[in-house]
């Protein structure tokens, strides 16, 4: 390109023979200059960094770990059923959205009007984040009247929800027989995941008209298989009055690592009606 140039190549001759034409000492100083202009730059660069940027100051980041708010006791019932045979529960509220207890360790003292102790219970459960978590006493024994409940929480540890593919069930067909005796409430519970959940734990809960409770149960489905239609019975020794609507909640623990499992397929239809009977 440049050997086609005629323009090009006599502006470099007449370049070379200016060059060529002045004194040495111009030429080492043309060289020193483009030495210490390198170092001259950083100088110059790091004089007008302190000059305009040495006095700012950047916003302040604080971190603030994210507080969780306790456990609340917003409920609590004593209930009698046969002679000196007394039920109860207590509930509890999680209003923390993505936090629960895996283990939470309680002492329920169930205790006449003056004060008198006639019962203790030292349990745990878990609760769910954003959870009303019922705890039932589905029985116990008194001489005496209990007509209060003293409860206290021991320490909760708060973990985040682990992840876990969604686990539903169904609950289906909920029925109330008030027979000659006693009271029961049958339902059906479906799983409705690909997997066999170990354990799933179903609190029963009387309403009357007024939406108050008057009437606690609780038992337990294992191994429901995937897709599975599973019928069960929860039975009262007793008539219970008033009750207008039964509701069964299905709470499956997501902190347990064993609550779903694979196994062989299920068949698809409804097994043996099975009677839970607590009493």
């Amino acid at each position: 390109m440049f050997e086609n140039n005629d323009r090009l190549q006599e502006f470099f001759f007449l370049l070379g023979n200016r060059i060529g034409g002045t004194h040495k000492k111009w030429g080492y100083a043309l060289i020193a200059a483009v030495v210490l202009s390198i170092p001259l730059f950083f100088i110059f660069r790091f004089g007008f960094y302190q000059a305009f940027y040495s006095s700012y100051q950047g916003p302040e980041i604080i971190y603030q770990p994210v507080q969780v708010e306790p456990l609340q006791v917003v409920d609590r019932k004593i209930f009698r059923l046969n002679g000196n045979i007394y039920s109860g529960f207590v509930k509890l509220r999680n209003i923390n959205l993505e936090r629960g207890v895996p283990e939470q360790k309680f002492v329920a003292e169930f205790k006449t009007t003056g004060g008198t102790m006639v019962s203790k219970v030292e349990g745990r459960t878990f609760v769910l984040p954003a959870q009303e978590k019922l705890i039932v006493f589905s029985r116990f024994a008194s001489e005496r009247e209990p007509t209060e409940i003293e409860f206290t929480l021991l320490d909760s540890r708060f973990v985040y929800e682990p992840e876990l593919p969604p686990l539903k069930v169904e609950i289906q067909r909920v029925q109330i027989q008030n027979l000659d005796s006693e009271f029961a409430v049958s339902a059906v519970i479906k799983n409705l995941t690909p997997f066999i959940i170990s354990q799933v734990y179903l609190p029963v809960v009387l309403y009357n008209s007024s939406n108050e409770i008057i009437g606690v149960n609780l038992t337990n489905i294992n191994d429901l298989e995937s897709l599975e239609s599973r019928s069960f019975r929860v039975v009262w020794p007793n008539l219970v009055a008033g009750v207008v609507r039964a509701e069964v909640r299905a709470e499956i623990n997501i902190f347990d690592r064993g609550i779903i499992y694979t196994g062989p397929p299920s068949q698809q239809f409804d097994v043996p009606e099975i009677d839970n009977r607590l009493f």
